[in-house]
């Protein structure tokens, strides 16, 4: 039997990635909720890794970045979330959930950049095309999501820890399979990157890549409601918790579509005119979620979502991993994580104390963070960078 390549090595860990998250995230809420959470503590709850993320995903990378081998930090990551998730076996209270979220969710967050970073610079030496490796884990995403919401519709949400568990141990032995992720191979090219560090590190706070990035993280942030709330608003609506998922699941289709032609479709399109596609996707897709809509109607503006996170997620990676040597890629890839984690814990913090009382019509405040977004981008275009 031939040895796995690389990119599959990296393909399977990002379907096995995602797919944990895909069984997890969507129902959170549901999950939060019938345990006897409140809409705002749950809120709370999903927003505060992020919060804690800004004070630790860069220097993270930096401990990632002078590894020998960047595996281990992926490694070390799922055993955290594996244990922190184990506390959930034997209480369920608030606060408890919050401090195994708060732990569970900065080890996720942290890894996945480091994750990032070590593909991108595998598919850029090689030859291949980091979309179609990360597409896998929307694969995996969208398999997982439908296979829990038919669990969750027919043997009930208490199910949810189990599925974390099984979840996380997959998630651990796929890490270990991944293949060795070593810093420059000689001294001479690693004395090269770690001069030129301080300085392309430093690039990436001129202003008009801070700018993009910005942009590219209020368009991820403006997804706070549908992915915290969509499932949990949907079957208050009356719609099964497999109907739900699929409504999801529909999107992460169209997004790994668009993972498979995104090299040729961009070609020759900026990374800061993807964005802006992004963004104005994102005003249909929200306006459209706003009116309550039908069936049919709800899964269209679904199926928007591989444009406003595949296409915003794939020009942010693309964008950002341009402009940071491989020695300092994972925290050129954390910066990234961090705006974008920022925006979303905010927007999901908002979201939870104004769920009950506004609903669906929250979906308004998400098409004005798309707006946003276009102002930053379009604002971008007058400061002076390579593109």
């Amino acid at each position: 039997m031939p040895r796995a390549s690389t990119e599959q090595r990296f393909a399977l860990y990002y379907a096995v990635l995602f797919g944990s998250i895909g069984a997890m995230l969507p129902f959170a809420a549901l999950w939060m909720n019938e345990v006897g959470i409140t809409p705002a503590m749950i809120g709370a709850i999903v927003a505060a890794p992020s919060v804690l993320m800004l004070l630790t995903t860069i220097a993270l990378g930096r401990w990632a970045d002078s590894m020998k081998d960047r595996r281990l930090a992926i490694v070390v990551g799922n055993w955290v979330i594996l244990l922190s998730h184990l506390v959930l076996f034997f209480t369920t209270g608030e606060w408890v959930v919050m401090g195994v979220w708060l732990v569970a969710g900065v080890a996720m967050y942290a890894k996945v950049p480091i994750t990032d970073a070590a593909a991108l610079n595998v598919t850029r030496l090689r030859g291949s095309d980091y979309a179609r490796v990360r597409m896998f884990g929307s694969i995996g995403f969208v398999v997982m999501l439908a296979f829990a919401g038919y669990a969750y519709e027919h043997w009930g949400i208490g199910i949810f820890v189990v599925g974390l568990l099984i979840a996380n141990v997959l998630r651990l032995l796929a890490a270990y399979y991944l293949p060795a992720m070593p810093r420059s191979a000689t001294p001479q090219a690693s004395e090269a990157a770690a001069s030129d560090t301080a300085t392309d590190a430093d690039s990436l706070y001129q202003a008009g890549i801070l700018l993009t990035l910005m942009g590219g993280a209020f368009i991820n942030a403006s997804h706070a409601m549908v992915n915290t709330y969509g499932i949990l608003l949907w079957t208050q609506q009356g719609l099964s918790e497999s109907v739900a998922s699929q409504a999801v699941g529909i999107g992460v289709v169209v997004e790994v579509a668009i993972m498979w032609w995104f090299k040729s479709l961009t070609k020759n399109v900026s990374a800061r005119a993807c964005l802006l596609v992004a963004a104005l996707c994102g005003l249909v897709r929200w306006w459209l979620l706003a009116n309550e809509p039908s069936l049919p109607v709800l899964f269209a503006a679904q199926a928007l979502h591989g444009i406003t996170f595949g296409v915003m997620f794939l020009s942010c990676a693309s964008f950002i991993s341009r402009r940071v040597p491989e020695a300092a890629a994972a925290r050129g890839q954390g910066l990234l994580a961090t705006l974008t984690t920022a925006c979303m814990a905010i927007a999901t913090f908002i979201c939870g104390q104004l769920f009950d009382h506004w609903g669906s019509q929250l979906y308004w405040m998400m098409g004005g963070m798309c707006v946003v977004a276009m102002l930053f981008i379009a604002s971008s275009y007058r400061c002076r960078f390579a593109e």
